[in-house]
């Protein structure tokens, strides 16, 4: 037996018990045999990081997850769906080092379980050709941008030709909302504990899963073509998905140190990403990303959003609300204090007003005045995280409450601009725990259909 493989065999065994417990539905386990597997994941990878250091450096330390929401009340709580579906990622990412010949072996390096040999016999010579280019884009990035392997060696094209482009997968499964229309009004939804985006149905409140894979997705734009474009904050990449296949594809990336918090798109097009002490933007067509503006006005950076006069507002923790100039980079501070308490998710509602969401007690939407930085509370509801807003057709102001941590107590909520009565659209209770935490919240504008 050569050296590591009996690591490599209590992995694979590691793996596909992960891979059963995610198999059943729900989105949060048993900590008690989650946890185990997290200490089978750090034994064997330890050694394997001991026998092969030079492949092996940029192997991340997966600390054992603490459970979540345990009390005398609630027992041992829980573990997240999203931490198991990392060490699966951590597990494939090894067999993707250690096995350069998976071709010729079979070996499974990706979460979508497909063989490099069953890619092979799917796919046509271009298309041959199109992974070549993507594989030597890739080793080129690595080279001179400093990106990790693990986070970009899974790009492929998916066995129908359609680019997918995820740093972490090269298929969407089980996505229901394939070849179907998106009505204009149609609200999407980004689920983080699971990594998946939705389509809501504004009237309604039901769901339908547009794509999945998405990492940690902690940001939310429409594209005047339908493209979604999504920030997996996991992973520090910009990923847009078909409104209607759910198929998504890398787009780009953003070059700063810290991660990224949240995403707005500008009159351009370009994305508008920001991170903690500045703000970068991202050619979504070439990939190409600037710093528009650093400083120490933008550290704790929280949200982004753009006016219609190309004025970028960013949001920053524990309590601003800032100003930032796409001409020169010079920032200021619009409003600070008072009602804002851990602000997130500015979103325009005019040319003199923006919508805030809050945290804290009571956490609330906020209007700020952009010309004098007065604050108005517009609702505080049932509200204890706002982490995303939008603003539909009719004025009414949807909300995405991320919760307190506890599993299934965030929702999507909407406020009537009128009465500002808060109803709930969206909760874990009304969609049968397949949402259980709001994050990032957009509304089509036109219907996207079958073209």
């Amino acid at each position: 037996m050569s050296e590591g493989d009996s690591q490599k065999a209590k992995l694979r065994g590691l793996r596909q018990s992960v891979d059963a417990l995610l198999r059943n539905p729900g989105t949060f386990y048993d900590p008690e045999i989650a946890l185990e597997y997290f200490k089978a994941y750090n034994r064997a990878a330890s050694e394997l990081k001991a026998a092969f250091p030079d492949v092996l450096s940029d192997l991340p330390d997966r600390p054992i997850p603490r459970s979540r929401g345990a009390s005398e009340f609630e027992g041992r709580g829980y573990i997240p769906r999203h931490f198991l579906e990392r060490l699966i990622r951590d597990i494939n990412y090894i067999f993707s080092v250690l096995n350069p010949d998976a071709t010729r072996s079979g070996e499974t390096v990706d979460v979508s379980k497909l063989t490099f040999r069953q890619i092979l016999k799917s796919i046509t010579p271009a298309q041959a050709w199109a992974v070549a280019g993507a594989l030597i884009l890739v080793v080129s990035l690595v080279a001179t941008g400093g990106y990790k392997l693990g986070a970009l060696v899974t790009r492929m094209v998916s066995k129908d030709g359609a680019q997918v482009g995820s740093p972490l997968s090269n298929d969407v499964p089980d996505v229901t909302a394939k070849a179907m229309p998106i009505r204009a009004g149609t609200i999407i939804a980004t689920h983080y504990p699971t990594g998946e985006l939705f389509a809501v149905d504004p009237i309604a409140g039901s769901l339908q899963l547009l794509s999945a894979r998405l990492g940690e997705p902690s940001g939310l734009a429409i594209r005047g073509n339908g493209e979604i474009i999504v920030l997996d904050g996991e992973h520090g990449v910009i990923l847009a998905v078909h409104p209607r296949t759910g198929h998504h594809r890398y787009v780009g990336a953003y070059r700063w140190g810290s991660p990224p918090r949240d995403l707005t798109l500008a009159s351009d097009e370009s994305a508008l990403v920001a991170v903690d002490g500045a703000v970068i933007t991202v050619d979504l067509d070439s990939g190409e990303s600037a710093v528009v503006a650093s400083g120490d006005l933008l550290k704790g950076a929280s949200g982004i959003a753009q006016t219609h006069s190309d004025m970028i507002l960013v949001t920053t923790l524990p309590d601003a609300l800032v100003s930032v100039s796409r001409i020169d980079g010079s920032i200021a501070v619009v409003s600070k204090g008072g009602e804002i308490w851990y602000p997130r998710a500015p979103t325009i509602e005019s040319t003199t007003k923006v919508l805030l969401g809050t945290a804290g007690t009571p956490a609330a939407v906020v209007r700020v005045d952009l010309e004098t930085g007065g604050q108005e509370i517009v609702a505080t509801g049932p509200f204890h995280t706002v982490a995303g807003l939008a603003i539909e057709a009719d004025g009414s102001i949807l909300v995405a409450d991320n919760g307190r941590g506890a599993p299934g107590d965030g929702f999507l909520a909407r406020i009537d601009p009128a009465t500002r009565r808060v109803d709930i659209l969206v909760s874990a209770q009304t969609s049968g725990w397949k949402f259980v935490n709001g994050r990032s919240v957009a509304v089509f504008a036109r219907t996207i259909g079958l073209e």
